[in-house]
């Protein structure tokens, strides 16, 4: 279990990330530069929360709930959805940050 909690974690960062680097991609290439990302998230993933410009990932480990957050330099809005799987995102350039969506 601790090998799988491993792996979770990973998933769920490598997902956040994967966001936030292309958010920033898009923010400073200005308007209207737009990326669709696949990303991966995990059976054990709780929620999906986009606060203060950080994407905070909050899933179940054997110890209880987790948390990874993963703050992006630019301003970041939008709603996510935490079912698991592969999840196509649409990350676009606006006036005031980036909007991110589910395509």
């Amino acid at each position: 279990s601790t090998i799988r909690d491993s792996i979770g974690s990973n998933e769920v960062s490598d997902y956040a990330s994967k966001i936030v680097s292309a958010a920033e991609s898009v923010y400073y290439s200005g308007e209207p530069s737009k990326l669709t990302v696949s990303a991966y998230l995990p059976q054990e993933t709780r929620e999906v929360e986009i606060l203060d410009n950080t994407l905070v990932v909050s899933y179940t480990t054997r110890a209880g709930t987790a948390k990874i957050g993963v703050v992006s330099r630019v301003p970041i809005n939008g709603v996510l959805t935490s079912y698991p799987g592969i999840h196509k995102i649409s990350v676009v350039a606006q006036a005031d940050g980036v909007e991110v969506s589910e395509t």
